[in-house]
């Protein structure tokens, strides 16, 4: 199945999990409007995808583990157990706040930017779905240097990011994000990391960041 055609079968699925939920722009609009979730469909999106089929089925069929890390109410997550074949136990939730967290996942409540806690395992995979803090800290919208200027702040904020998450995983594993991180803050990153890690490779497909541990 193309990405494509497995965007619209998520679409399909999550129409039948959250009925009458969802909006034309995949969002999902939270209490009175002021809140807004994605979706699960829109982690599949073909041109950034955060979530893909190779992903699911590596779950699915190889018992992998998650980080799921900025989880809000975790439809993502959800929908990967109701739908997609993946236990609950593979999956551990991390929020700054547990007020939308559903129960009965594995939970852990941080600020992804502070320091993270000890966890009982490691992770095949830590992601990032509902990471509106990664938008805030790291867009070219904050702050008064933008395009070709360096961004330290920025860049550390993001390397300290990628370091907690390379501390819980697995090798081979991989960390993934979607943000609107500046192009320039992941550029001087990615040198930084695989300075420090031989065994790590950073790149960015638009949208997507990704980390590879092997």
């Amino acid at each position: 199945m193309n990405p494509h055609d497995y965007h619209a079968f998520i679409k399909q699925l999550q129409e039948k999990e959250f009925p009458g939920e969802i909006d034309h722009n995949e969002h999902i609009p939270r209490f009175d409007g002021s809140y807004i979730m994605f979706a699960p469909s829109h982690h599949f999106r073909p041109a950034s995808s955060l979530m893909t089929k190779e992903l699911v089925d590596d779950l699915s069929e190889n018992g992998k583990k998650i980080l799921s890390v900025g989880c809000g109410p975790a439809y993502l997550e959800r929908l990967l157990v109701s739908r997609l074949g993946v236990d609950k136990d593979q999956i551990t939730l991390a929020d700054i706040s547990s007020e939308y967290v559903p129960e009965g996942f594995r939970f852990y409540q941080f600020d992804m930017h502070k320091d993270w806690p000890s966890f009982d395992r490691t992770y095949d995979y830590v992601l990032f779905p509902e990471s509106v803090l990664l938008n805030v800290n790291f867009s070219s919208k904050r702050g008064c240097f933008i395009g070709l200027h360096r961004q330290p702040e920025r860049e550390r904020g993001l390397s300290n990011i990628l370091y907690r998450s390379l501390s819980v995983l697995n090798k081979p594993g991989q960390v993934r994000m979607t943000s609107g991180v500046m192009q320039i803050v992941k550029q001087h990153v990615k040198r930084l990391i695989e300075s420090q890690y031989p065994d790590v490779t950073m790149g960015y497909e638009g949208e997507l960041t990704y980390v590879d541990r092997n």
